[in-house]
């Protein structure tokens, strides 16, 4: 079952970094008083990290002969892989704060596992839900 497919990946891109904008925006502003030094640059980045995860996502239903702890485990593997790759590459240019490892860990991390659990239960959602439909096929073709 694929719910990620060619038609609908830039609105679904876009509707989650919405949500990520807004849940950003809310956060700072009422929970942790502060304000991001690097806003633009961390809102772009967030917007790649978000195309990559769900385009990541949207590979699952052509990996579906995999078991799915393999499936989840790779995806985050490369997303989290390529976040670390980009921070040490940003590393070698500029000089990072000693939590930037950490910090992007985070950044990376948490929206995936939102996005990823929402994403993996509306597929056992459907997929249930269809499993129903064809046992009451069956039952209505077998009377």
């Amino acid at each position: 079952m694929q719910l990620i497919t060619k038609k609908n990946y830039i609105p679904v891109v876009c509707i989650v970094y919405t949500c990520y904008v807004l849940f950003k925006l809310i956060s700072e502003t009422m929970f942790w008083k502060m304000k991001d030094t690097y806003y633009e640059g961390n809102l772009l980045q967030g917007f790649v990290w978000i195309a990559l995860g769900i385009a990541l996502l949207g590979l699952s239903g052509k990996l579906s002969e995999w078991p799915l702890w393999l499936v989840i485990l790779l995806q985050y593997g490369i997303l989290i892989g390529l976040a670390m790759g980009s921070t040490w590459v940003s590393g070698q240019f500029q000089e990072l704060a000693s939590t930037a490892y950490r910090d992007e860990f985070r950044s990376v991390s948490i929206p995936y596992a939102v996005i990823a659990a929402v994403y993996y239960g509306k597929c056992y959602y459907e997929l249930k839900k269809s499993n129903e439909i064809l046992r009451e096929l069956n039952e209505n073709s077998g009377s």
